[in-house]
């Protein structure tokens, strides 16, 4: 199987009215781009991340990336390459359980080679780049040759498949602003990029509270996009609820009034932080009445069997 073309993927994804009552009493309109929708193998925005990495890896060489036991990212890679007949090792954060998550057993049996690592061996292997990098994965797997993707896809190839997606919403229509939830801000760097002067982007972190001294997400967009930077998008920090990954308890039963209210379910370390900080943004007078506002819905519902463990 070839890889098909991105624009065409992203091209076919559903733009629906959402009829949502928060928004809706503010007089807005709130859209929601369905890239949920997607066949498994290259649903949400990990594919548009992971696109460019996969068309440039040498042929018949295994792709190598990072992950913890519910990483939407090494579910894609798996995903994918098991569409595509490419060997995918998954590095994954601690150690071995008796009992693997859902994630993680899909990952397995779809022929990704999963090695566990120490969460310190881990953050180490995370924060090197270019030839160490290189270096600590062959002593992890063995000497051979890798071609490896950054933790989530985060990388200048992983944005370059994100501006196809802001593309796309650039030739949908005018929008008054577009939304996503950020976790590396990949995505957000792309959408910008792609969207240009055609449009506004926000991106709501789900990362958690703001920590002394970590680099602030804001600063990877600004040298993903590189000079000169362009003006058109926001990051929203601190206004999610919980730290990242957590489902507090009003966040699960926000989730569940949205399903009741709109028929569109969300994933509780994303989309549901996202729409949450949106109805905030609402009822705070974000937009004039009138506004149209796009977000995008950007998968990871798999990872909603972790709630069942």
């Amino acid at each position: 199987m070839l890889l098909p073309d991105l624009a065409r993927v992203a091209a076919q994804v559903p733009l629906e009215r959402l009829h949502w009552q928060p928004m809706a009493e503010q007089g807005l309109e709130c859209w929601i781009r369905r890239d949920d929708l997607l066949p498994a193998w290259c649903q949400g925005n990990k594919f548009y991340k992971l696109y460019y990495n996969l068309l440039q890896a040498p042929e018949g060489v295994p792709l190598v990336s990072f992950g913890g036991a519910f990483s939407n990212h090494l579910y894609a890679l798996a995903m994918a390459c098991q569409a595509l007949e490419r060997q995918a090792i998954g590095i994954v954060r601690g150690e071995r359980q008796a009992r693997l998550s859902p994630t993680l057993e899909d990952a397995e049996a779809a022929g990704m080679q999963l090695v566990f690592v120490s969460r310190q061996a881990y953050r180490t292997l995370c924060a090197l780049e270019g030839r160490a990098l290189m270096q600590a994965v062959a002593e992890q797997l063995g000497a051979g040759e890798y071609c490896v993707i950054p933790e989530g896809g985060a990388n200048a190839l992983g944005m370059r498949g994100c501006e196809v997606l802001g593309q796309d919403i650039a030739r949908r229509g005018e929008f008054t602003e577009v939304c996503l939830a950020a976790g590396t801000a990949t995505t957000l760097a792309g959408v910008a990029k792609g969207l240009g002067q055609a449009g506004r982007v926000a991106g709501v972190s789900v990362l958690g509270p703001l920590k002394a001294g970590s680099l602030p997400l804001a600063a990877r967009v600004c040298g993903l996009l590189g000079e000169p930077q362009l003006q058109n998008w926001q990051l929203l920090e601190g206004m999610a609820p919980g730290r990242y990954g957590q489902c507090t308890e009003a966040l699960a039963a926000f989730m569940a009034d949205f399903f009741e209210d709109t028929g569109v379910q969300l994933d509780h370390v994303y989309t549901a932080k996202l729409f949450w900080v949106l109805q905030h943004l609402a009822e705070a007078g974000r937009w004039p009445r009138g506004s149209r506002v796009l977000a995008i819905h950007t998968g990871g519902l798999q990872g909603l069997r972790g709630l069942e463990l």
